[in-house]
């Protein structure tokens, strides 16, 4: 993607949340996100212009693109997108800083992922967290793994140590 591209959709997400934070509910419906793209006055209240035509355009794409996947609002993205900043920081670093406890990656199927299972499937993980597709490549979360058995990586079947081990056992 070009520099020119990621600055043009940095702004127009940057306009998504200028029209969120003007809408009254809680949970930011994108239908209504995009019917004010689609409103010349709503637009206008919030200062845009006829320059404005492409960014406005692509929000409009963005919007529609999310209705498309099932997404029905503003927080629904932002969770998947705090997801895919979760996995990528598991990538970097699976272990929970200060301590070195075990971070473990969840997948929405229940099962988890070694980091450098992650890392080798950002791809396909990325994409099935985005567009929500059930094909066992959809992340949930992170979180540290604090006691009990060894996890086992879903992928390659490496054991993922817990930071105390097996209560009982000493």
């Amino acid at each position: 993607m070009a520099g020119t591209e990621k600055v043009m959709i940095v702004r127009a997400l940057e306009f998504i949340d200028a029209i969120g934070s003007n809408l009254a509910e809680v949970e930011k419906p994108l239908k209504a996100i995009r019917e004010a793209l689609e409103d010349g006055e709503a637009l206008a209240y919030l200062g845009a212009t006829d320059e404005d035509q492409e960014l406005i355009e692509l929000a409009h794409d963005l919007i529609t693109n999310r209705l498309k996947r099932g997404l029905v609002t503003l927080g629904q993205v932002s969770k998947r997108n705090e997801t895919l900043v979760k996995v990528r920081e598991y990538i970097r670093n699976p272990v929970a800083w200060p301590g070195g406890y075990p971070v473990v990656l969840y997948m929405a199927d229940g099962e988890c992922l070694c980091s450098k299972c992650a890392k080798e499937n950002y791809r396909l993980i990325s994409q099935a967290t985005r567009d929500n597709l059930r094909d066992g490549w959809q992340a949930a979360g992170t979180a540290i793994h604090w006691e009990g058995e060894p996890l086992v990586c879903a992928h390659c079947s490496t054991e993922i140590e817990s930071a105390y081990g097996i209560p009982g056992d000493e």
